[in-house]
């Protein structure tokens, strides 16, 4: 099997560099990569299969019968998980940077309330504590996807159990008259449909360089981050 895979370039908050593909690295197609990756010394492809305690496991799919996407999907003990981000264009979600190719690799961004409605049926984005039972269950970084993550160290990215986190990054308002795009690369932010302090707009999990855990964060209206749906 193919194991090769290109780590994407992206942008921090500190330097509020736009993303963009260089010409010495490009984004390769999500089902590649460009190193080999083994399980008990046999190679193996990130995307379709995971390495769980020494045995190759295939991730299921499911299809979204509103546009036929395809999506593979794992199951952590008793829940079941899209193991990608969502990539359903709804009116007013974003690639970013507006690039095709960024949702094709780490789905699109969404708006809370965009995300509240935008998962294929029978399926649903997730609450907060849909999250924190995964938490309870699963250490962070084997969540991380072995791929993509600009600034973690390889043992911080076992995704052991087919999770494939991936670091998607956020667009946030716009309120001087231009779009900012960050961070794609380096944060990993998703949506859930829990309100944040009592207002109208959800609070978001997030996995960051280095972290050891999730951090919560409150995210006004008008930020877009990525969404994972659960069954």
């Amino acid at each position: 099997m193919d194991c090769k895979f290109l780590l994407s370039a992206g942008v921090s908050l500190v330097t509020i560099f736009l993303f963009s593909c260089s010409s010495s690295g490009g984004i390769e197609d999500k089902s590649s990569s460009s190193s080999v990756i083994a399980c008990s010394g046999i190679e193996y492809n990130p995307y379709s299969h995971y390495c769980f305690e020494g045995e190759i496991i295939a991730k299921g799919e499911i299809t979204d019968a509103r546009d036929g996407k395809v999506y593979k999907v794992v199951t952590i003990y008793n829940q079941t998980w899209m193991a990608e981000n969502l990539n359903y264009n709804v009116s007013g979600s974003r690639c970013y940077d507006d690039e095709p190719v960024n949702c094709e690799i780490y789905g699109r961004l969404y708006e809370w309330k965009l995300a509240m409605g935008a998962c294929p049926q029978g399926w649903h984005l997730p609450s907060e504590d849909e999250w924190r039972e995964l938490l309870t269950m699963v250490w962070v970084n084997n969540l991380r996807s072995i791929n993509y993550w600009r600034y973690s160290e390889e043992h911080e990215k076992t995704d052991s159990y087919g999770f494939s986190a991936l670091p998607g990054g956020v667009k946030w308002p716009d309120h001087w008259g231009s779009e900012l795009f960050h961070d794609i690369g380096i944060y990993g932010i998703w949506w859930h449909s829990s309100v944040f302090d009592g207002y109208d707009t959800g609070s978001t999990i997030s996995i960051r360089p280095n972290s050891m855990k999730f951090s919560e964060i409150g995210a006004p209206l008008g930020y877009m981050v990525s969404v994972r749906c659960v069954e």
